[in-house]
């Protein structure tokens, strides 16, 4: 089940190869640990994966030029403590990547479900609600790869 209930079965897996200093990720991943549904056809959700690569990356330049200047080729050789096999900075980095493509893809899945059936005004503030979350998780998660605290301020 995923979203709202729906089909568990998996995209078609495709692995989105990134510049040679970041991780690939696939999209088997993104599907299995932040539950993107079936419905979605592959294509799209590896389009938005790529669209969330790029904009993940474009927020790093000035880092990752650091990094490189530092000596470190890659992300993994940058010291991180080793989880699961992966250091911590390249789950950040592919949690930042996941989270956001998931914030983009929200919407969309939203209207896959007001196409099939009437949608309550509540169920789209609730879709908004929890891509601004992903998108938040986003932020905290690049700010926790490049070492920097977040202060999160919410309106009143």
């Amino acid at each position: 089940m995923s979203f709202v209930g729906l089909s568990d079965e998996k995209v078609e897996d495709m692995t989105v190869v990134n510049d040679g200093f970041y991780p690939d990720i696939s999209v088997g991943h993104l599907q299995e640990f932040y539950r993107i549904p079936s419905e979605f056809e592959s294509a799209m959700v590896r389009n938005q994966l790529q669209l969330s690569i790029a904009w993940v990356n474009d927020q790093l330049t000035t880092w990752k030029a650091e990094q490189i200047e530092a000596g470190n080729a890659t992300l993994k050789d940058i010291p991180a403590d080793v989880i699961g096999g992966e250091t911590s900075k390249e789950l950040h980095y592919k949690h930042a990547v996941c989270c956001h493509a998931k914030a983009e893809l929200l919407p969309q899945y939203e209207s896959m479900v007001r196409a099939k059936s009437a949608s309550r005004s509540s169920d789209v503030e609730d879709v908004e609600t929890q891509a601004d979350k992903f998108l938040e998780n986003a932020r905290i998660a690049l700010a926790a790869l490049q070492s920097k605290s977040t202060i999160l301020v919410e309106a009143m």
